[in-house]
């Protein structure tokens, strides 16, 4: 997962994210989790420095946790 760039889960009927997948994406830049029945984004996203684009359209979420993003 070190040099993976990108991830599209869209339309699995997720319901959520373990926290430590994305933790060794170091390279992830655009992650797309539209479509699915997410309550929540995991705080990892935070972690990942090269991330520019998270798409989570139509979705369950209603806030995004303080932090999330830096």
């Amino acid at each position: 997962c070190v040099s993976l760039r990108e991830v599209d889960l869209s339309g699995n009927q997720l319901h959520s994210i373990p926290e430590g997948v994305f933790s060794s994406c170091r390279a992830l830049e655009a992650v797309n989790l539209s479509f699915n029945r997410l309550d929540s984004l995991p705080r990892v996203f935070g972690e990942c420095m090269a991330l520019k684009t998270v798409k989570a359209a139509a979705n369950r979420l209603a806030a995004l946790a303080d932090g999330l993003f830096k």
